[in-house]
């Protein structure tokens, strides 16, 4: 399966820095996963997932995870059910296009992110002939961090950056 997010950065260390940079107002997280399921009861599954996963341009890196579905109201052609996931993504990017001085001069950086995701989600399942349809509400919780090496013009040294990464929307529905 494919995810994507699109997240802010806050509480970005510029102090050191003694000059303003405009950095990642945004990111783009983008991460492809095979699923393997098994089915630990008629009411129960446990699923696996492995895959890669990038941040921004970079190349893909290892993404991993796991998550437990439970049905804990039988229906007729409705269940209803819980669900619980967590995955990781670790990724380290050369790029040159997000760190911009003050002064519009371009600066060369290394990050290095580690991202977690957890959702938790509740609500229906629908039987239909050979197959089903899940769907429902959800919580979903992104957070990681960064660090970051950047060079460039105005910097006598390298420059060490770091920052949490934090997603703004917690709420949803799901099919």
């Amino acid at each position: 399966h494919y995810s994507e997010n699109d997240i802010n950065l806050r509480n970005v260390d510029l102090a050191a820095a003694g000059i303003g940079f405009i950095v990642f107002d945004e990111l783009n997280i983008n991460r492809y996963y095979g699923t393997a399921t098994y089915g630990l009861t008629d009411r129960w599954e446990a699923y696996g997932k492995l895959g890669a996963g990038s941040v921004e341009s970079s190349d893909p890196a290892f993404a991993y995870g796991w998550g437990t579905r439970v049905t804990v109201i039988d229906g007729d052609r409705i269940d209803w059910g819980i669900g619980f996931l967590m995955s990781w993504l670790d990724n380290v990017e050369d790029d040159d296009g997000h760190l911009v001085c003050i002064t519009g001069q371009r600066h060369v950086g290394r990050f290095d992110f580690n991202v977690r995701e957890i959702q938790a989600m509740a609500g229906p399942t629908i039987w239909f002939d050979g197959w089903k349809l899940y769907g429902g509400v959800f919580y979903y919780d992104l957070d990681g961090d960064f660090d970051a090496t950047v060079t460039g013009p105005l910097l006598a040294a390298p420059l060490r950056l770091s920052g949490d990464i934090d997603e703004e929307d917690h709420i949803g529905g799901y099919i």
